[in-house]
């Protein structure tokens, strides 16, 4: 059995992209991996548990902590998913290709949250690993970080897709990243691959820490424009259903 984590970033609208990310392995992998994490965040001075944004910006847990004191904690983490061997799955949507292939000329009511669309596609990645892996009747289970206003809709949209085209899914939760390891790293992934399009403010030491984590060996995508015209098609012709009727 395996077990993939994932978290969002830039889900403000300033931000120039929309990323879902994390990392999937072994449920042995993720013991062990918690059990270190776990270890690390303990280590003095200690934090309760991690968030990129707070150790990039000196907030909240990281508040007072000296930028050595910051990057020398991030460091250690990021080593981790490496030395557990972490597979990474990210699905990167650019903000103003969005809103230029998609809502400039569908009615925001019918286009939806891209949380949707960039879950959809993590999802086929996920299912691209299963098949590349050869995993046969091994499943996956699929952990998200708790998303109030859309876990509902997504818990419908999988129910609704996932006996067609997840098969590979054994089962798919949401979950506080404040007490899941996974979560947290998942977290981590999600900001560097968020802050490739985005700048790097100081500290300047945060570059490197961004380049450590994208070595980690992975599935990443980024929504093309012929990706964003055939979802486009596909919604026209649903919303043409719909008023309509079939024929």
């Amino acid at each position: 059995m395996l077990t993939a984590y994932f978290d969002d970033s830039g889900s403000h609208q300033a931000s120039p992209d929309f990323v879902l990310a994390g990392y999937l392995a072994p449920v042995p992998v993720w013991e062990s991996f918690s059990v270190d994490w776990a270890s690390v965040l303990e280590d003095d001075p200690a934090i309760p548990y991690f968030k990129m944004e707070q150790a990039e910006g000196g907030r909240k847990e990281f508040k007072s902590w000296d930028i050595a004191s910051r990057v020398e904690k991030v460091e250690k983490l990021v080593t981790l998913v490496r030395d557990h061997n972490l597979y990474e799955v990210s699905f990167t949507l650019p903000r103003q290709a969005w809103r230029e292939y998609i809502e400039s000329l569908i009615p925001a009511k019918r286009v939806g949250n891209p949380y949707f669309f960039a879950w959809s596609m993590v999802m086929a990645s996920l299912g691209a690993c299963w098949e590349l892996m050869d995993l046969g009747s091994e499943k996956i289970n699929v952990i998200f970080d708790q998303q109030t206003a859309v876990l509902k809709e997504v818990g419908n949209l999988y129910g609704m897709i996932r006996k067609d085209e997840h098969k590979f899914i054994g089962s798919l939760a949401f979950d506080d990243d404040k007490g899941v390891e996974g979560l947290q790293a998942a977290d981590m992934a999600a900001w560097a691959t968020q802050r490739l399009h985005a700048p790097i403010p100081d500290p300047p030491f945060f570059t490197e820490v961004l380049t450590s984590i994208r070595e980690a060996p992975g599935l990443r995508h980024v929504a093309t424009p012929d990706l964003l015209l055939a979802l486009r098609g596909k919604l026209l012709e649903e919303i043409a259903t719909q008023e309509t009727g079939p024929p």
